[in-house]
C-alpha cells in the first residue's frame, strides 16, 4: 500500500473526475500510473541521443576535433569575404 500527498488543487480535480466518471480515486490513480509506467522510457545518455546522426555528414576531413579553431576561423572569413 502506498500513500500519496496531493496538493489541494490536484485533489479537488481528482474528486471532480471521480464523481463525474463514477469511479474511485484509487481506480483513476492506478489507471494513470499504469499508463505512465507502460510509456516510460529511461533517459538516454548523450551517445544514445546522437547515434542516429553520427557519420551522416561526410566531409572527408578527419582532423575536425583537433583543428576546430582553424576550421571555424576559415568559415568566418569566408562568410566575411562573401558579404563584401
Amino acid at each position: 500500500m502506498i500513500s500519496v500527498r496531493l496538493p489541494k488543487t490536484l485533489e479537488t480535480k481528482l474528486n471532480q473526475v471521480s464523481k463525474k466518471e463514477e469511479r474511485t480515486k484509487s481506480e483513476i490513480i492506478k489507471d494513470l500510473l499504469e499508463d505512465y509506467l507502460a510509456n516510460y522510457q529511461s533517459p538516454k545518455n548523450a551517445y544514445e541521443m546522437g547515434k542516429e546522426y553520427f557519420g551522416k555528414i561526410k566531409t572527408g576531413r578527419t582532423d575536425g576535433s583537433v583543428n576546430y579553431k582553424e576550421l571555424i576561423n576559415n568559415r568566418i572569413m569566408q562568410k566575411y569575404k562573401a558579404s563584401k
